[in-house]
């Protein structure tokens, strides 16, 4: 497929608990490492990264900066054969609580990258567009985006992802929402940050 999809999370036991509840039929809670719930294979938790595969060296770094913040990643390369991956995305997006899309110029040819930011819009996800190129979103982009903040990252990229996975990290070990962590380019007149309530367990 074009698209890729990320996956990060890492979960207290006693979170890990209450969401088995909540995804009841399709996680299997006994193959997974402590502290993790697993949706088949696929590793379920707070965050899905969205972009395209032509992006996927971007997609990579930012796993690997994550992982070097303590925060354990999924991506679609790890899909085991025979495995359905538009069923196993879109499970992945409905266990996330942030949608992180990595947005370019092959991003925007995307319907699928469109089609997933729709549902994460409609599901009330915390939404993190990432600029990796300098262009504005046009169509079903702009609909979805024209009213957000973004996080400029087609300058010196590395360091940008370096300092959002920061911030990533910061809220799925806080179970906070406020993404005033994230280094979003606030005057491009988009709406302000908030402060929003705890929507999981913080990590201890």
């Amino acid at each position: 497929p074009a698209l890729g999809a990320v996956l990060v999370t890492k979960v207290s036991a006693a979170g890990a608990s209450r969401r088995r509840n909540m995804v009841a039929g399709f996680c299997q809670i006994a193959d997974a490492p402590p502290g993790f719930e697993v949706l088949g294979r696929l590793m379920a938790g707070e965050i899905f990264i969205s972009y395209r595969r032509a992006d996927e060296a971007w997609a990579r770094l930012l796993y690997d900066q994550l992982h070097a913040q303590g925060v354990e990643a999924w991506y679609d390369a790890l899909v085991g054969a025979g495995q359905d991956w538009r069923l196993t995305t879109a499970k992945a997006l409905e266990a996330s609580q942030i949608f992180v899309l990595l947005f370019s110029e092959n991003a925007a040819q995307s319907s699928d990258i469109a089609k997933e930011l729709a549902a994460a819009v409609l599901e009330k996800k915390l939404i993190v567009p990432v600029r990796l190129q300098n262009i504005a979103p046009k169509g079903a982009f702009l609909y979805e985006l024209a009213s957000r903040n973004w996080i400029n990252a087609h300058d010196n990229t590395e360091a940008k992802l370096a300092e959002i996975a920061k911030g990533l990290a910061h809220l799925v070990r806080t179970g906070a929402r406020d993404d005033s962590v994230l280094p979003f380019d606030r005057s491009a007149g988009g709406k302000p940050a908030l402060a929003r309530r705890l929507l999981w367990p913080a990590v201890s």
